[in-house]
């Protein structure tokens, strides 16, 4: 299959030093021996990998979100060389749809009219109010970030460019608090993420494999949010068990059956595969493939990129019998990990999606049902 969305990581390092961060504090140090920033002639070698991996039956356009490290550290002047650069190779052919993920503390009035000027989608990291995002997210001084991040959110409220807020779980946190905190800022999209880990190292909030403390939380905000809000803000996590359950096709690589085809790039043009399986072990997201070397048609064939497009047939035995499979999909990848068999494992989060989804699917049912007694 060909590649559709492309994770590019412009920065390797990053200004805070998140407790949970798969980059930096998990099991793999590969991002030291990566360029600090991507450079112009790397980004330009990237950019005709997809495009000649795309053409002639390209689609019109292509997602393409600059990631790190922290991408904001890649300056001002850089950052626009960089997009200047796959334009003009993408285009006319194909547009790119250029998103970017951030911690925010570095955006500047520089960044934000750039962001507007080149139709860049931005999206925040934030874990919640100060008094829970800086329980994980602090900079390489212990300190926390949410109350000078609470300051740069408030001055993206209404800028076209600002799209998204991205919050892992903390289950120890009242879910409710942390959802109408997030919504104050208008975004048009929150992401909801569960920590990553493994049976190996379980997530924090996680004391057994039978609990569901991550579904309990989730499932405040949502009966909140599905039965109390007007819709203008999308939770994609949500959204996406709700398409599943109706026969649609999701887009979220961690939940239900459709082939991922997704690719993260590294700074210095490297392919690799799922960039979280850093969780894992050290290089298991490693495909000794890049830019400058292979082609993109070479990589789709990987083992490790194949393995991540079997839908059904890739699920162990335990989930291929579960009813729910279609929409979850085994969970993510990473989360399914366990040194004595691989991945042939249900995800740690099984009993935590098992929960969420058929608590979805009844409140998804129930409307349906008022619907067509009201008519």
């Amino acid at each position: 299959m060909k590649f559709s969305s492309f994770v590019v990581k412009i920065v390797s390092p990053c200004n805070l030093n998140c407790t949970y961060c798969y980059e930096y504090n998990a099991l793999d140090d590969s991002w030291k021996s990566m360029p600090k920033v991507m450079s112009v002639d790397t980004a330009r070698q990237v950019a005709m990998s997809i495009k000649e991996h795309l053409l002639p039956k390209s689609p019109t356009s292509i997602p393409i979100v600059f990631h790190g490290g922290e991408p904001l550290m890649a300056k001002v002047g850089h950052f626009s060389s960089l997009i200047k650069t796959f334009r003009e190779v993408l285009e006319p052919e194909i547009t790119p749809l250029f998103g970017l993920q951030t911690n925010g503390l570095l955006m500047s009035d520089a960044f934000i009219k750039l962001f507007n000027e080149e139709n860049i989608s931005v999206g925040v990291s934030c874990d919640g109010p100060p008094t829970v995002n800086d329980r994980f997210r602090i900079n390489h001084s212990g300190k926390g970030s949410g109350k000078k991040l609470e300051t740069i959110l408030k001055r993206l409220q209404g800028e076209p460019c600002f799209k998204n807020i991205l919050c892992v779980l903390d289950a120890t946190s009242d879910p409710l608090e942390v959802y109408e905190y997030l919504i104050q800022f208008n975004p048009r999209v929150i992401d909801f993420l569960l920590p990553h880990g493994t049976y190996d190292n379980p997530p924090w909030s996680k004391d057994s494999f039978e609990s569901t403390a991550y579904a309990d939380w989730l499932i405040k905000i949502f009966d909140q949010w599905f039965f109390h809000s007007d819709g203008k803000i999308k939770i994609r996590m949500f959204e996406e068990i709700i398409e599943n359950t109706l026969g649609g096709m999701g887009a979220l690589e961690s939940l239900g059956l459709n082939p991922v085809t997704l690719l993260i790039v590294a700074s210095d043009g490297s392919f690799e595969g799922v960039d979280t399986l850093k969780v894992v072990a050290p290089n298991a997201h490693v495909l000794e493939m890049n830019a400058h070397q292979h082609k993109l048609d070479d990589v789709a064939q990987h083992p490790k990129v194949t393995m991540r497009q079997l839908g059904e047939a890739g699920l162990c035995e335990t989930c291929s019998k579960c009813d729910l499979r279609r929409s979850c999909g085994g969970g993510y990848l990473p989360h399914r990990y366990a040194k004595s068999n691989g991945f042939s494992n249900p995800s740690i989060y099984c009993r935590d999606l098992y929960k969420l989804i058929s608590h979805i699917e009844k409140s998804v049912r129930q409307l349906v049902m008022s619907k067509k007694q009201g008519a």
